[in-house]
Formats: structure tokens, sequence, C-alpha cells
């Protein structure tokens, strides 16, 4: 046993290349017009020297931006750049999950777990996207494995780096580092129940750490004269945004939302639901084997950090999103199954015997528990990389991207348009009166006329002056408009290019404008 000891420290290592290549084979296919667009575009904008909030759009936390636009500094403007670094994030999570997972249960068991927590990812069913959840994922985790860390070495230094990392997690996607700081906040109040001025100093020392970044954070918006289009994209619209819903915020329903009745696999109720049992069995002491204070005092921190990221799951019911809420819940599914069996030895039996036998029924329930799901995602997943089997080059953007031949074509055939109109009109600009942004990238050198660059329900609530400035736009450069199909043509324009409708891909019909005189 103290032989393989010594390999324990290349787990970590399997584990990362394990994630990084299947996300990646992952990354490489497909396209999401609208959901890669909103991503792709801000970190375009920002790689080529525009500023965030002020000059382009984004619905999210500016450091998901900045490292993407890094990304693209680095590795090339191409949208595979940013899929890789997406991949690259769910590396490194699964890095953070194992260490985590492996303060509460055996570590061939937290292998496992992180096993089963990349064969659950819903990019084997759905577009592998390089989305503003999963960076926070990364500091999320990185944020509780500082705070166990703090439990372990009572060192104020790790709590102080918790507090970074939940403000780094807040900078990524907001309403998830805003929850992760209460449930933190909210632990290290119960944890010292019997001296509440510990308490204090402990959540001072935590938010010391948090509130350091968010100053330097809003000090740099002052001084780039971009906080009131900060509050306006990413405060304010998504208010905006649910009163436009027809079930929005308020009357979504929270239980239906939590629990996700009749929506989904019955596995992420299965795991809020144990997750909601460990924290009242450890908080009443109700353990067959008594645990250590300390080890008690990180399954509780765990539990905390679960409930922060089980409310992703409100108000709207998302397959990716509830994936990443539920992430820190799977260890602890395996902690329950693995603790039901602590104390079951007969007298007769060995130590080894029993742990073998402990560990084979362990395996088997988190097999049946999980394999209807994960076997669903590798069918699926196989059949969608035969589909994926056409890797494009045109538009220069999507440059190594696989698509199914049909997609492909349509997408090739679009870029060479472009391509040929502007190299006989070299300062043209190209706008969208829609709601997808990918779109925007596919011209070389095109720029914002405001912060605002895809037509969406509530851009007049927040700007309301978006049409003024587009029709004055319009009259006075005479772009190329990438359009729905449905809208009417503006005078003197024509069509140039269709791109049609695959509603497989949740692509609807575009055309794209000219203005007649430059026909």
């Amino acid at each position: 046993m103290r032989k393989l000891n010594r390999f324990w420290f290349l787990i970590p290592i399997v584990i990362f290349i394990l994630t990084f290549v299947v996300a990646s084979i992952f990354a490489r296919m497909g396209v999401d017009p609208h959901h890669d667009g909103i991503m792709f575009k801000p970190a375009l904008d920002v790689a080529e020297g525009k500023i965030l909030f002020k000059d382009t759009f984004t619905q999210y936390g500016a450091l998901t931006t900045i490292l993407q636009a890094f990304s693209l500094s680095i590795f090339g403007k191409y949208l595979l750049s940013l899929r890789i670094l997406t991949a690259f994030f769910y590396a490194l999570t699964s890095v953070i999950l194992w260490l985590i997972w492996s303060k509460i249960i055996p570590k061939w068991l937290a292998m496992l777990s992180c096993i089963i927590w990349i064969f659950l990812a819903p990019y084997f069913m759905m577009t592998f996207l390089p989305w503003a959840s999963v960076y926070a994922l990364f500091f999320q985790m990185l944020s509780l494995f500082l705070l166990i860390l703090f439990i372990e070495k009572e060192h104020f230094l790790f709590l102080s780096l918790s507090g970074i990392s939940t403000a780094l997690t807040f900078l990524c996607r907001q309403p998830v580092g805003i929850l992760l700081s209460l449930s933190i906040a909210g632990f290290l109040l119960v944890s010292s129940k019997t001296n509440f001025r510990r308490s204090v100093n402990k959540i001072g020392v935590f938010l010391a750490g948090f509130s350091a970044i968010c100053v330097l954070f809003f000090a740099l918006l002052i001084i780039s004269h971009s906080l009131k289009d900060w509050w306006l994209q990413t405060i304010y619209m998504p208010f905006a945004w649910s009163k436009s819903l027809k079930d929005n915020f308020f009357n979504a329903g929270l239980v239906g939302s939590l629990f996700l009745f009749k929506k989904s696999s019955y596995i992420w109720t299965l795991l809020p639901v144990i997750n909601l049992l460990v924290i009242a069995i450890t908080s009443m002491g109700l353990f067959i084997d008594p645990l250590p204070k300390k080890k008690n005092l990180i399954i509780m921190s765990v539990c905390f950090v679960s409930l922060a990221s089980w409310a992703q799951y409100y108000p709207i019911y998302c397959e990716r999103h509830v994936y990443w809420a539920a992430t820190p819940m799977i260890g602890l599914f395996s902690f329950v199954i693995w603790n039901c069996f602590v104390r079951l030895k007969r007298e007769n039996q060995s130590n080894i015997t029993w742990a073998v036998i402990k560990s084979a029924i362990v395996i088997l329930i988190l097999i049946l528990t999980f394999w209807t799901d994960i076997h669903k995602r590798i069918e699926v997943g196989l059949i969608r990389i035969e589909q994926n089997s056409k890797t494009v080059s045109s538009p220069k953007v999507l440059y190594g991207q696989k698509m199914t031949p049909k997609e492909a074509v349509s997408y090739e055939k679009l870029g060479k348009a472009l391509d040929k109109y502007q190299r006989k009109h070299p300062k043209i600009k190209l706008i969208t009166n829609g709601p997808d942004a990918l779109f925007l990238t596919f011209l070389k050198g095109n720029e914002n006329y405001q912060p605002m660059y895809v037509n969406w329900v509530q851009n007049s609530l927040i700007y309301p002056n978006y049409y003024r400035k587009e029709n004055k736009y319009i009259k006075s450069y005479q772009p190329l408009i990438f359009a729905p199909a449905n809208i009417a043509i503006p005078l003197k324009y024509y069509v140039l290019e269709s791109f049609g409708a695959m509603p497989e891909f949740g692509i609807q019909d575009y055309v794209l404008l000219a203005k007649t005189n430059e026909g």
C-alpha cells in the first residue's frame, strides 16, 4: 500500500489529461451563432483594443472576456482558441475537484467521481460553449479548496486567498460569485458557533480578500469611464430580460426550478436532496462512525458551497447550468454511499477482504445511479463525432471547427461571399439587426457603432438611443447588414447572400444585405 501511495500524484495528471482530451474533441464540433457569438465577439473586440463595456457589450463578468481575449491574442483570433481555453479550464476544474473530494473520500473514489463528472458533461449531446459559467466553476471550486486548506491548517492566508478566488468567481459570472461569498461567510459564521468574535474575525479576513479584488475592479471601471455601461449590461439588463419572459424571475417557481419536476434526469434532483441530507446528518452528528472535527467542517464547507451552486437551477431549466451547478454535489454523493458501509463488516472478515467488498459495492451503486445518463451521452456523442466530419476554413474565425457537410457548405459559402465583397470594398463595415453576434466576427476590421452590437428585445430599455444610432450609422456608412430573413429589406439594399435555415443547429434564416449602389 505504501508503494502505491507513491504514485497517487499521477491521478490528478491523468484526470487533467482525460478531461482536456475529451473536452477538446467536442470543442471542435459545431457552432452556435447566438451563444458562441456573445462570448467570442467581446473577446475579439478586447483583443483588438476596445474597452470592455464602454466599447463592446458583455452580459457576464469581465474576467471571462479578458481571459478569452488573452487567448485570442496568443493563439490566434479563432473561435477554436476560446473553445480550447474552455476545455483547459474544464481540465483544471477536474483536478481541483479531485483535490477537494480526496479530503472526504478515498483517492481512488475521488478519481471515479471525477470520471463520472467528466462523462456527465452536456457537451456530449449539445454544442460545446465557451461559457462564463465554466470559468466561474473553476474559481468557485478553487475558493472551496482554499477554504478547506484554511480548515486544515488554520492559517488566515488561505482564507484571504479564498476571498480573492471568490471575487474572481464574481468577475467571471456575477450571480455565482455573490452566492458563493454568502455561502462561505455563512459557513464561517456557523463553524465557530461557540466563539462569535472568532467567526467575525474569519469573515473579516475572507471579505478583505474579496473586497481587495472588487475595489480594484471598480476602480478600473471608473478610470475607463465604463462603470455606467457595466451596470446597464450586467445588472440592469438581466432584470429587463426577465420582464421580457412569460415566466420571469418572480413567477418561475422556486421549488419547481430547484427540484426540476418533470424536466430532467432524476440525478439532478437526487444530488441536491443528498446534499440537504448530508447537512442535516452532519449538523446533528448522526454519522454511524463519528468524524473528526476538521473532517466534519470540511464536509460542511462542501455542503454550503454546493447549496450556493444549486441556486443556479433557478429560474429557467438548462441542461448546461444544471450540470455546472450540481458539480460539487457528485463527490458528496460518493461520500454518502461510501460512509453507508463504514461499520458494516463481519467479524470473521479481514480488513483487506472487507475493503475489497465495500469498494465493489460502492462502485456498483455509482454505476447503477449514473450509467443511464452517461451511456446516453456517450451514445449521442459518438453519433455527433461521426456527423461532424467536415473541417471548415471559411470564414477565417471558424478555422478548425468541424461541422456536418451541410452546415460547412453554408458557412463557407457565406465566408467566401464576404471575402469577395470586402476585396472590392476594403473599408466596408458589417452590422446585424438580428440577435446573433457571431456573424459580426466574419468581417475583418469591423467596428461597433455603440456598445450593444446585437438587436435584443431589451436594447431600447438599457440604451434608449439604440435604434436612432443604428439608423444614423446605416445612413452615414452604408454597411453590410446581416439580418433575419423575415424582416423588411431597407430602402436601396439588396440580398447579397442568403444563409439557409438549419433548425437542427438552432440557426434561423438570414440574409446578407448590401447597398444597391455598391453592388
